[in-house]
């Protein structure tokens, strides 16, 4: 009996030390919307319940929260019940209801979406519906206008003028020409922006269409320094309302003071205006032939114009003004090779050699037009063409010995260095030459600061490119014009 006792106990023991132990563990219910799209029609229902559902039915009490988006604004275009759903004990359903207000929806089609935050007692699959969205519609009799643009804002230098492609879209044909109006805030229309072919700020949706493609132009300005800023939207209007999502191009328009000391480093010589600037040629090979040097300077302080200069100083030998070192703006002579010396007859100057004979200066010849976020880099133009003028005549009698010296040497005394002012009977004819456009750009960001242009040139003179070798320089003509590449760095 007492054998039997201990066989039943140890028994008893064995049986429940092989029974598998109950699983503790938590597993938190996924959450999903009940629908992962939803359809409202505001002539039918203005309110909506959107459902979530959990996997298993909630251990406790639960929020689950929510973020709201979509093309329609909460508390403006709708409200809703609640910032999450709630999942009382042992439910597995709960609702949110969202409340819309017609009065404030400006769109035909609208959407309100909503998506779970994810929080510690549930779990969101991507592969379930985790977000949902509202598609709204709306039926309007009146045109809903919107304004459309590539681009959201547009930042610009408005010495280029530059032309920003725009749409004005209907949600319906209009039945009658339809006239709207354009606003504008911080800018002007009509003195900062304006619409291209249009005399006022209104454009003019015609009869059976639904989009007018438009430009907005940029009004011209030449301000170094100049800032400005401002959007371009629709303004309400008689015959149409305005879309809630019509977009508003932001405008940011600047044009810096250019920053040119990494340009100008080296000083004119002889005590002379302006900078020593090197000038190269393009050649067909791809490199920039010779280094002729110029003087340039600024226009006037604070100015995004650069000038030439014909430097002169009283020369110590002849006892009379003379023109400094070379100073020719773009190579100008160089492109009359039949009036170089030792050409019988050719550029005559105040000068001992022939690289002291000079075209006439200009000032403004080059406008720098910097990118509004980096001024140390933008693009280079000629505001207008430019016309410069040489003397020409016979060398052999220019340079003769006269009384008191050689032939310019006395007439420079006679006109205090003013040659438009000889009237030596060796000059006998003058040369004409227009810079008619200029392209090019500029980049003052490194150590060495560069200029590369583009240059067309015109002249009535019957010299001008004759002889010139066409074959060693990358030269060419277009429009009647010679264009003419070169690079400038400085000295």
């Amino acid at each position: 009996m007492k054998k039997n006792f201990f066989i039943l106990i140890a028994s008893a023991l064995f049986f429940v030390s092989c029974r598998q132990e109950a699983d503790s563990r938590y597993f938190a219910p996924a959450v999903e919307f009940a629908s992962g799209q939803y359809e409202l029609n505001l002539e039918r229902q203005t309110s909506l319940e959107v459902e979530a559902v959990l996997s298993r039915p909630a251990a406790v009490a639960m929020e689950v929260r929510l973020v709201f988006g979509g093309t329609l604004r909460e508390g403006v275009h709708y409200t809703a019940s609640a910032q999450s759903v709630r999942f009382d004990a042992g439910a597995s359903r709960a609702r949110v209801t969202l409340s819309l207000l017609p009065d404030t929806i400006m769109d035909a089609e609208s959407s309100i979406t909503l998506a779970f935050v994810p929080g510690r007692d549930f779990t969101v699959s991507l592969e379930r519906p985790y977000k949902t969205g509202v598609q709204v519609t709306k039926v309007f009799h009146t045109p809903i206008l919107k304004l459309l643009s590539a681009q959201k804002a547009v930042t610009a230098n408005p010495f280029l003028a530059e032309e920003i492609p725009m749409t004005l879209e209907s949600h319906i044909p209009v039945q009658n020409d339809l006239t709207v109006h354009l606003a504008s805030t911080g800018l002007v229309l009509g003195q900062d922006l304006f619409v291209k072919g249009a005399e006022a700020a209104t454009l003019v949706l015609p009869a059976g269409r639904q989009k007018l493609d438009f430009t907005l132009q940029i009004a011209f300005k030449d301000e170094s320094g100049y800032a400005g800023q401002g959007t371009l939207s629709l303004a309400p209007g008689e015959g149409y309302e305005v879309s809630g999502s019509s977009g508003a191009l932001s405008v940011t328009l600047a044009d810096p003071v250019v920053d040119f000391k990494s340009l100008l480093k080296t000083a004119a010589l002889n005590g002379g205006a302006g900078y020593q600037i090197r000038q190269g040629m393009l050649l067909r090979s791809g490199e920039y032939d010779g280094n002729t040097t110029v003087d340039l300077g600024l226009s006037s302080p604070g100015s995004n114009y650069l000038r030439n200069y014909r430097n002169m100083y009283r020369h110590p030998g002849f006892s009379c003004m003379a023109n400094a070192a070379t100073s020719q703006l773009l190579r100008m002579s160089e492109l009359f090779p039949g009036c170089l010396y030792p050409a019988p007859t050719a550029i005559l100057d105040y000068g001992n050699d022939q690289s002291h004979r000079q075209f006439t200066p200009a000032d403004s010849v080059f406008r720098f037009v910097p990118e509004p976020a980096q001024p140390l880099k933008g693009v280079i133009r000629l505001h207008k063409p430019r016309t410069f003028l040489a003397r020409i005549g016979t060398y052999a009698q220019w340079q003769a010995d006269v009384t008191g010296g050689k032939a310019w040497v006395v007439d420079s005394r006679a006109t205090g260095g003013d040659i438009s002012a000889s009237t030596h009977p060796a000059l006998t004819g003058t040369l004409s030459l227009t810079l008619e456009k200029v392209e090019g750009t500029y980049d003052f960001t490194g150590s060495s600061a560069s200029i590369f242009l583009t240059a067309w040139w015109s002249s009535p003179s019957e010299q001008f490119m004759q002889g010139f070798d066409t074959e060693k320089f990358d030269v060419s003509q277009e429009n009647g014009l010679w264009k003419v590449q070169y690079k400038l760095w400085p000295r």
